[in-house]
């Protein structure tokens, strides 16, 4: 079988993911619950090769995106380490996650937001004071958008 003319991507190599495979979902912080929940595969260096040629004769870890579709990872490359079925291109690949991660990406949306808005701030207000050569006594920064020189009393 070549990555050409498989079935079914969710069935391939074993669930029974290998040391190497489970030291890599590891260092990147993927919980074994997620890799459960997301059919993580792991595939021989024999399984590898037979679906993608001699070249990629390594143990693979499999992302299976659908029963059509599916990446591995070549474990123990630098350059060339991703591998999808033969002209199907790239895909994103969104993760399911336990329901206790529900509201997450919501909350690191709103906390992106707001990092956001105030790197606009500081940067707006590192401008004015570089433009203004800025003394607290002479500019009040009271406000990021609008400078008002202050009175000296």
């Amino acid at each position: 079988m070549t990555a050409a003319n498989v079935q079914d991507w969710r069935e391939v190599g074993s669930s029974d993911l290998t040391v190497r495979a489970r030291r890599y979902i590891k260092d990147r912080g993927i919980s074994t619950e997620v890799a459960r929940l997301n059919n993580l595969r792991s595939l021989t260096a024999d399984e590898t090769a037979a679906l993608w040629g001699r070249d990629c004769h390594v143990e693979a870890l499999l992302f299976p995106f659908s029963k059509g579709y599916a990446v591995a990872r070549l474990l123990g490359r630098k350059e060339g380490k991703f591998r999808a079925p033969p002209g199907r291109g790239s895909r994103i690949y969104v993760p399911m996650l336990p329901a206790q991660f529900k509201h997450s990406m919501d909350d690191a949306l709103e906390r992106a937001e707001s990092l956001r808005a105030f790197q606009r701030e500081v940067v707006i207000q590192s401008g004015m004071r570089a433009c203004h050569r800025w003394e607290p006594e002479i500019l009040d920064l009271g406000s990021p958008y609008i400078a008002e020189p202050v009175a000296k009393q």
